[in-house]
């Protein structure tokens, strides 16, 4: 079997048969594969309503972005350019910036920096907190594939526990290189159907092509790691900036 065909087995597998943790800080590992048949599951699904996702507020609100290296300003010059700078100041909201490279559900950034659910349980709580946009699975694309969708199903219960009054959306990987590999597709595919079961908002980048052939030379900038630019950065704020005004 090629490697390919091995991370699409492994995806169906996955979100055929895996749980969610329900509780902040709790849970169980993902069912093998053929424990609970894709029928059942989506009976179960079907059968219980999804929550209703938050409407995200508007300006003023207090607003944390968490993420990666792009959360941080990576590529972006200076590091303010970023796009969660340009999103948080387009939206008029009260925000703050808690980006790190590397760093991802499952990955450690290189500097040994902790995973976003060990990043997560050192921020202070702070019922004051109106939304969080939560974003990576970038770095996460050579991990264990098996066990992402209990940790980022972690990340958000955890996050709940801090921020209780807090809309959360998940905004997905974005394509640094094109195209996008099977295994970072699959990424966004948990990332999203556990965004589904935890009543979120998801803005996947890569199923709405922000990032195309046409306009990579533009966004990324591929001396900078495959970053994206400075111009870039704008860009992919104007993009954010206008999904999550749809979410209002």
């Amino acid at each position: 079997m090629n490697a390919g065909l091995a991370v699409l087995v492994l995806v169906a597998a996955v979100l055929a048969g895996c749980t969610v943790m329900q509780g902040p800080g709790t849970g169980t590992a993902a069912q093998s594969a053929g424990t609970k048949s894709a029928a059942s599951e989506k009976a179960a699904t079907s059968a219980a309503p999804a929550s209703p996702v938050a409407r995200v507020p508007g300006g003023g609100a207090k607003a944390l972005f968490f993420g990666d290296s792009w959360t941080a300003g990576y590529g972006a010059m200076p590091v303010t350019r970023g796009y969660a700078y340009l999103t948080g100041q387009a939206l008029g909201w009260d925000y703050k910036v808690d980006g790190i490279n590397g760093t991802g559900y499952l990955k450690p950034g290189s500097d040994k920096a902790r995973t976003y659910l060990g990043r997560i349980r050192a921020l202070a709580t702070d019922s004051g907190m109106q939304v969080v946009v939560l974003q990576g699975g970038l770095n996460d694309e050579s991990q264990s594939l098996r066990q992402l969708p209990d940790a980022a199903s972690t990340a958000v219960d955890l996050l709940r526990a801090k921020y209780p009054e807090a809309a959360i959306v998940m905004l997905g990987p974005g394509g640094a290189i094109l195209p996008a590999g099977v295994n970072l597709s699959a990424v966004d595919s948990m990332l999203q159907l556990v965004a589904k079961r935890k009543g979120l908002a998801y803005v996947s980048p890569l199923s709405s092509a922000w990032i195309t052939p046409d306009n990579y030379s533009s966004v990324i900038d591929v001396a900078a790691a495959h970053h994206p630019s400075t111009s870039g950065h704008a860009y992919l704020a104007r993009r954010t900036a206008a999904a999550l005004r749809a979410l209002q």
